[in-house]
């Protein structure tokens, strides 16, 4: 009895080594090798594609594909966060002045939380951070939401809206795509905002705290009122929920 056998590639070029594996009750005297050879190629890391090895018997062949196409997606999705911080064109979803915190991987009543709150005046305009489709639709928790997706494939997500903006269909960077609210579940007016790095989009999210981070610029400590006079000092508001610095 045999069973496919995965070996992690150890050098840059991504060398996966498949064997069978001989089960332990093979009869005594039984001569042949307990490690015969199937195949062995070189896995291109930037084919974009997963990858799949078929065998004709059930192995763990699987949990290979899933090893190999699991790093690559990390890797790519280092790639599309970098470009998005670095960007000169990526716009703040929210106008005016915000406030936000890290709370990606926070619980909350209904699980765990994927995204980040952006804090801001009711009513403020929200923008579409890049160019692409919009499609406005009604979600069950967060009320008035929209969908935002790049030809990239980059996906972005919103919700919490008082109004939506214009129509569904083209817009540009910067364009206003509705106001900011308390829609849904919320208990104060915000954003929940989330983005999902292509090329697979949808279902690929990742904590899009270092974006906004770099991209709204115009923010306050989280317990600063919104409505701070100019001579207040922001030296006197701490953030408890780590060590962020006023870029």
């Amino acid at each position: 009895i045999y069973m496919a056998e995965f070996q992690k590639p150890k050098d840059p070029n991504w060398i996966a080594t498949f064997s069978m594996k001989r089960n332990a009750d093979k009869q005594a005297g039984d001569k042949r090798p307990d490690l015969v050879l199937v195949d062995s190629e070189k896995i291109n890391q930037k084919s974009g594609k997963p990858y799949r090895k078929n065998f004709t018997i059930n192995g763990t062949w699987c949990e290979a594909s899933f090893y190999i196409q699991e790093n690559k997606k990390k890797s790519t999705n280092i790639d599309v966060i970098m470009k998005t911080i670095n960007s000169d064109n990526w716009i703040c979803p929210v106008a005016k002045t915000v406030k936000f915190y890290d709370s990606w991987n926070e619980q909350r009543p209904r699980g765990i939380h994927r995204g980040v709150d952006i804090v801001g005046f009711h009513g403020a305009d929200l923008y579409a951070p890049v160019d692409g489709e919009v499609v406005f639709f009604w979600d069950s928790v967060g009320g008035r939401s929209y969908k935002l997706t790049n030809e990239n494939g980059d996906y972005y997500f919103g919700t919490h809206l008082y109004r939506f903006g214009k129509k569904s269909g083209k817009v540009s960077a910067g364009d206003v795509i509705g106001q900011l609210g308390a829609g849904g579940n919320a208990t104060g007016p915000h954003l929940h905002f989330e983005f999902h790095p292509g090329p697979l989009g949808r279902g690929n999210g990742v904590n899009p705290y270092l974006i906004a981070n770099r991209h709204c610029t115009d923010r306050i400590p989280m317990e600063m009122p919104l409505n701070h006079t100019d001579g207040e000092e922001k030296e006197k508001y701490l953030f408890p929920y780590g060590n962020f610095e006023w870029d």
